[in-house]
């Protein structure tokens, strides 16, 4: 039956009447009545009560398994967890190989209990675990309590027990940091045990509930997230990948960051491999979160053949307004790549980083474009630097700021009109002085409405 211990309580016996006639107190010790069950009377305090004889350490341990699936069954969980206390006490002065015991004794009565008692039975064996974790040296041991743990949370995962499973990763997690700290050997077997990968139902749990739209379940699949550490790393790349709500991707990309470099390098990977462009997109909305520096995953995205992903970079670079992003900008405003180019040129007027006048002039001089030329007056105009004055000028083809045959269409001059009225300069009314009657009622527009105000 496996019983554990017998447990007999103390009863107090009382005489039950004498026999007619003669006191009890008279009668011979052998003619007294024997008492009855009803007489039994139960004590509620044991007047001495008898200390427990454990049985051999050795026996204990090989009965724990199904004495476990038993009382588990039976909801005896305090049982269970006086079974665990003392399969654990002073479990670092025995020797090695009854540790090792002790533990896959734990593992194997975890694998026989069915699925859904795995989680009450591991409540009560995390902690003795993880503070064995910490506190042993042999390296077999310590590989063998790292790789139950794990599956441990794993395990925990799939009954949404998020909190439980995020303290084991975040301890193990620590513990691998403080070993790399110290050089220890024990630090490589861990990470190969913390890098590996969840199943992919239980990825899809996590996501279900990242997704879900419900704040606890979101928060509490953020800290498990977050509680895996580098693990955690290809899922999360995969969120930003595949999730369409903004939201979720955020989270997901804020984890990322947290993570450091080796996240960032490999969401700028996902960006610049060949994915799809919906993936492409999906990453770029969100991946100047994790990382600032990204001057080369934005040249390829710029350079993309589809024109959603360019127009996702060029919102990527206008977020980012970085220094090192304008140089970039401008080398593709000079692109043959009209399309390119033109992308390139509206990002600059937003940005106006220094330099910017110089390089659109160049271009707007240069070029036969319509489109590459409105471009240009429009970015100059949201810049509205005085110096760009005579090439704006010169598109609306007056005299004496330059002899060359009027060429430009209409909408190029109504562009060019629309950038000169944004610039505060006094040379502007002269320009727009002689343009109040022009053919073009845009550019007519414009030049009485400033000339008058």
């Amino acid at each position: 039956q496996n019983i554990v211990n017998i447990c007999l309580k103390q009863v107090r016996y009382t005489q039950r009447g004498a026999r007619e006639g003669v006191p009890a107190q008279a009668l011979p010790r052998e003619q007294m009545e024997p008492p009855s069950v009803d007489s039994v009377e139960e004590s509620t305090e044991a007047e001495q009560p008898e200390q427990d004889t454990e049985e051999p350490f050795e026996t204990f341990l090989e009965a724990m398994p199904g004495r476990v699936n038993d009382l588990l069954l039976r909801g005896d969980t305090g049982v269970v967890q006086r079974m665990v206390a003392r399969a654990f006490r002073d479990l670092q002065k025995r020797d090695p190989a009854v540790r090792e015991k002790v533990v896959n004794v734990c593992r194997t009565a975890l694998e026989k209990l069915p699925l859904g008692f795995k989680q009450d039975f591991t409540k009560l064996i995390a902690d003795p675990l993880l503070l064995e974790l910490g506190e042993e040296t042999d390296s077999k041991i310590f590989g063998v309590i790292a790789s139950n743990l794990n599956g441990m949370a794993e395990n925990l995962i799939r009954f949404s027990e998020y909190l439980l499973a995020s303290r084991i990763f975040s301890q193990l997690r620590r513990r691998h940091e403080n070993l790399e700290e110290t050089k220890d050997a024990r630090a490589q077997k861990l990470a190969k045990i913390l890098d590996g990968k969840l199943d992919l139902q239980t990825q899809k749990l996590v996501m279900d509930d990242l997704r879900s739209g419900d704040p606890t379940g979101q928060q509490n699949a953020a800290k498990l997230l977050g509680s895996m550490g580098r693990s955690a790393i290809p899922l999360l790349v995969d969120i930003v990948k595949q999730e369409k709500q903004l939201r979720v991707r955020q989270i997901a990309a804020g984890l990322l960051a947290e993570l450091g470099a080796k996240a960032a390098r490999a969401l700028k990977s996902a960006l610049v491999l060949e994915i799809s462009p919906e993936e492409r997109l999906r990453i770029l909305e969100v991946i100047d979160t994790v990382s600032q520096a990204l001057e080369t995953e934005l040249a390829f995205a710029i350079s993309d053949k589809n024109a959603v992903i360019r127009q996702a970079a060029f919102r990527l670079a206008e977020r980012l307004d970085d220094k090192a992003v304008a140089p970039l900008l401008m080398e593709f405003a000079a692109s043959f790549d009209s399309a390119v180019a033109i992308g390139a040129i509206k990002c600059l007027g937003k940005l106006q980083p220094e330099g910017a006048t110089e390089l659109l002039v160049s271009v707007l001089t240069s070029t036969k474009e319509t489109e590459k030329a409105v471009a240009c007056c429009q970015a100059l105009g949201q810049i509205a630097d005085p110096n760009s004055i005579e090439s704006l000028a010169k598109i609306l083809g007056q005299k004496g700021w330059f002899l060359v045959t009027k060429r430009w269409n209409g909408e190029v001059r109504g562009a060019a009109a629309y950038a000169l009225r944004q610039i505060s300069d006094p040379r502007v009314a002269k320009v727009f002085k002689p343009l109040a009657n022009d053919r073009d009622p845009r550019v007519k527009q414009i030049a009485r409405t400033f000339v008058k105000r």
